[in-house]
């Protein structure tokens, strides 16, 4: 578990899969964070050369922001449903087809 109202940076060309939970703002650099949105509560910048990947089995509501110029990927059965002001991202979506995730800002 990774809990507290701080940043983590995530740097390196790896894959960081958060298996717990975690409150903890994320600053994405490089590579590839994964996560369960049921399990991960924060927001996350995502850099030019790093990705933010939801492996999502359920159906879930993500309300923290996105924002950067990464790569938001969606994976996993369930509908995901971003709830919050993502505008500032800039970056590229990926797997996420309009059946299996909706996008919507308030």
């Amino acid at each position: 578990m990774l809990i507290g109202s701080g940043a983590i940076t995530k740097r390196g060309a790896g894959v960081l899969t958060l298996n717990g939970l975690n409150t903890l703002n994320w600053n994405i650099e490089q590579g590839t964070l994964v996560s369960d949105v049921t399990r991960y509560t924060a927001n996350a910048a995502i850099g030019a050369a790093g990705t933010l990947r939801f492996d999502q089995p359920t159906e879930a509501d993500y309300a923290g922001r996105i924002s950067g110029s990464g790569t938001f990927e969606k994976a996993g059965a369930g509908m995901l449903s971003l709830n919050a002001d993502s505008s500032a991202f800039t970056g590229t979506t990926r797997r996420c087809p309009t059946a299996a995730c909706t996008l919507a800002a308030p």
